[in-house]
């Protein structure tokens, strides 16, 4: 590989392979032409001066309906509702505040390490009808 002058770094290398997979993820082939590995430098490049710049990614917001990172960085299902409004996951019994009787909800489960309980939230058209904490099994 060449270095162009400097000896490279690990993170550098960690760049370059960043670029690479952002390459081929926005024009999925190979590298078979001397521009294509050009264009990899470049991509490369870009990244090292955003990191090293702080300026790499930009503020990063929640999506709209929700209201927690728990709701993103989660387990998530969905389950029927029935008549008692309830759900069962792995036979434990939950109730569903506010969901309607018969449908099916989203269920986004958040283990917390430090208390060793399991956060279920429960949606439903992309509102949060309730949340429950549950220890884990």
């Amino acid at each position: 590989m060449p270095t162009f002058g400097r000896e490279p770094t690990f993170g550098s290398m960690i760049l370059l392979i960043i670029a690479g997979l952002l390459m081929l993820w926005s024009r999925p082939r190979r590298l078979t032409t001397l521009d294509d590995y050009s264009r990899f430098l470049l991509y490369a490049e870009l990244v090292e001066r955003a990191l090293k710049d702080k300026k790499s990614f930009g503020k990063w917001t929640l999506p709209p309906p929700f209201q927690s990172t728990k709701d993103v960085f989660c387990i998530r299902m969905n389950r029927m509702v029935n008549a008692y409004r309830k759900i069962s996951i792995s036979n434990l019994d939950l109730t569903v505040p506010k969901a309607p009787l018969h449908e099916e909800v989203e269920i986004r489960l958040f283990l917390d390490e430090e208390t060793d309980l399991v956060e279920v939230r429960f949606w439903y058209e992309k509102k949060l009808l309730g949340t429950q904490r549950v220890k884990k099994n």
